[in-house]
């Protein structure tokens, strides 16, 4: 036992620390212990608990391997802090990036505090803390002619936002392809010292952008940046936008700086490896006037390199604080044979312990099939699966992107080059209606909210896609009322909910069911025109692909990002088709030949094959008629993979 128990027992329980039988016990966590069956802190290790009783008054990284318990661990401590607290008035920050891993973090400590966090402390995402902290109550400082109205005077728009009230904040010159662009597609990036691009365009179109801002003329500067203020005069922002006025107010307000710091003296993130440059600066400013900082995260599952987040700035900030960093080494999750595999291509240098007894006989498979015949693939992986003895409830099947997890499911893709239409965003809302998961239904409600803004309040100025769209004008209760008004007249109608008509007849379907709908608040209606050349085909074939037969294979799907912090019995990681050096989907690139430092590419492999406990699979595209050349092989071979060929059903062995 380690003896540090002697402390924390007594401080979060109340009760002696030689108690054997939990059932027996009557601290304050009995409930909690007869609920799991076990004492509700023994479970702890000895690192977890070295952490758990860690400094305040120190920074620490503290660096935990996936499957490590991180977020029990960061319950314990903070109910354990939280027990000690003695100010009124300051409070302890406890930061992550989700509201679901805001909930989960919510949960584990309040089964050990046994009440919920109240003030002066906070637990929530870090925009929710920088937006009510710092932006909300101090940016009028340095952003001149901000609406007083304390309910409005941040308004964040979506940098996907195309809205017509949007055509007042373009600039005066036209960028190649872009043309004059809007005010919510750009930001500026402290790092680089340059304008970014962030709208929805494709990456030929960003890349023109990036080359004129890149030759540094002082008329494409002078209108960004105008176009910029008048933006921030109306009260609009994007999300970089706040962070980087954030980060300007605490370097030029040295008296904000020290009263932010005073107020959160202590300050927890959550999942640091999602820490942008920006949002590191701002907490070097509050680090130089007091607050202490610790970090919690494994650097090696940075795979946000789309936002410009690199695992490097968030390195370079703990060594240049002096932070002391600790460690959880054990794997809770995964058998030691996927551990190690996960290990090797980051080129982890410590020793990770795989804590999960292995129960297959084979953990790591390489499946080869041919490019297009996905079916076989899931196939192969399910006859597997089953022999196993894994249920396929337990699985995952993981992809790179949307693109390959529309592919899997029969979902067509959509064309990142055409803006929004109208009238497809209420089809596709239908489409998803047909699904009964969460994330068919969050992923519908995105486009009902934006199709009925759009169709009713075009020309008002509204809220970004996380407040649905909310027109301005309209309260959040009344929104939400029209929501269900509309979304209630479109599944009412049969003819609405048959995606087999034409385009033309479920125009005519479409325009009779927003006729059909009534509330007060709603009047005239415009759902524009159809795309051209599609009048006369079915409204079905925009969104599914019928020749897939994947799409009933019963197994979820998902992409490397939608399952971070997640674990399954057995996971499927799908290759792209296309090999490219440089991209991150292709398998060759997952697996690092030498000493080399972790790229996205490797990050990301490592993410996926950590979500597996016992079987790990991963999918490899082949020619047709072909197979790997015996370099590959010993390449697959070599990291520990078995390699199965889906064509023939049968194990290769060379």
């Amino acid at each position: 036992m380690n003896e540090s128990m002697i402390w924390l027992v007594p401080d979060l329980c109340g009760t002696i620390v030689n108690i054997k039988n939990h059932s027996l016990c009557s601290g304050r966590l009995s409930n909690k212990c007869r609920h799991d069956q076990c004492c509700a802190l023994f479970h702890l290790t000895d690192d977890q608990i070295n952490y758990v009783l860690s400094d305040i008054g120190s920074d620490i990284y503290l660096n935990s391997c996936p499957g490590s318990g991180k977020t029990e661990v960061i319950g314990v401590k903070v109910a354990y802090e939280l027990s000690h607290w003695q100010s009124k008035t300051s409070g302890i920050a406890i930061l992550t990036f989700t509201n679901s891993a805001e909930d989960e973090i919510r949960n584990r400590t309040v089964s050990y505090l046994r009440h919920q966090i109240q003030y002066p402390h906070f637990l929530g995402t870090f925009t929710s803390w920088l937006h009510g902290y710092i932006a909300n109550p101090f940016l009028n400082r340095i952003v001149k002619k901000l609406s007083e109205e304390s309910d409005s005077i941040l308004k964040i728009v979506d940098s996907s936002c195309e809205s017509e009230f949007l055509n007042a904040f373009k600039t005066n010159y036209s960028y190649g392809r872009l043309g004059n662009i809007p005010a919510n597609h750009f930001f500026y990036d402290i790092k680089s010292e340059k304008y970014c691009y962030c709208g929805d365009k494709l990456s030929t179109e960003k890349e023109e952008f990036k080359k004129q801002c890149d030759q540094g003329k002082k008329h494409i500067k002078a209108d960004l940046k105008a176009t910029k203020k008048k933006f921030r005069e109306r009260g609009f922002f994007v999300y970089e936008d706040i962070e980087c006025l954030v980060d300007y107010l605490l370097k030029t307000h040295s008296n904000i700086a020290s009263l932010i710091a005073k107020r959160f003296p202590f300050i927890i993130i959550d999942e640091c490896q999602d820490l942008s440059y920006v949002q590191l600066s701002i907490l070097n400013e509050l680090h130089r006037y007091g607050t202490q900082i610790h970090l919690v995260g494994d650097l090696n599952q940075a795979i946000y390199g789309f936002r410009s987040i690199e695992p490097s700035d968030t390195k370079n900030f703990i060594m240049q604080n002096h932070f002391k960093e600790m460690h959880l080494i054990e794997n809770f999750r995964s058998n030691q044979a996927i551990v190690n595999v996960s290990g090797r291509i980051v080129n982890r240098k410590s020793y990770i312990v795989g804590k999960k007894e292995q129960t297959t006989n084979t953990p790591l498979v390489a499946l080869l099939y041919n490019g297009g015949k996905e079916e076989k693939l899931i196939q192969s992986y399910q006859n597997l699966l089953l022999q196993e003895s894994i249920q396929f409830q337990d699985c995952c099947i993981i992809v790179r992107n949307m693109a390959l997890k529309r592919k899997l499911l029969g979902v067509k893709s959509d064309n990142p080059n055409m803006s929004p239409n109208i009238i497809e965003d209420f089809a596709h809302f239908v489409y998803l209606q047909r699904n009964t998961d969460v994330a068919s239904f969050q992923e519908g409600l995105h486009y009902l909210s934006r199709a009925v803004q759009q169709s009713y309040f075009s020309a008002e100025e509204h809220e970004s896609s996380i407040n649905l769209y909310k027109p301005q004008c309209v309260a959040s209760e009344t929104w939400r009322q029209i929501l269900l008004c509309i979304r209630k007249a479109l599944v009412s109608s049969e003819d609405t909910l048959n995606l087999e008509l034409s385009w033309g007849s479920w125009k005519n379907a479409l325009s009779d069911s927003l006729a059909n709908a009534h509330h007060k608040s709603i009047g005239e209606y415009h759902i524009g025109k159809l795309r051209n050349k599609v009048k006369n085909k079915k409204v079905i074939a925009t969104f599914h692909q019928s020749t897939n037969s994947t799409q009933n294979c019963n197994l979820k799907i998902e992409t490397i990002h939608g399952c971070k912090g997640r674990g399954f019995e057995s996971v499927l990681f799908v290759s792209s088709a296309k090999q490219s050096c440089d991209s991150a989907s292709y398998w060759k690139n997952w697996f690092p030949q030498g000493e080399s430092e972790t790229t996205e590419s490797t990050r990301l492999a490592y993410v996926a094959f950590s979500r597996a406990k016992q079987f790990l699979a991963i999918g490899i595209p082949t020619p047709t008629n072909s197979s790997l050349d015996d370099t590959d092989f010993r390449l697959i071979q070599n990291y520990g993979f078995k390699v199965y060929d889906c064509s023939t059903q049968s194990w290769i062995e060379k």
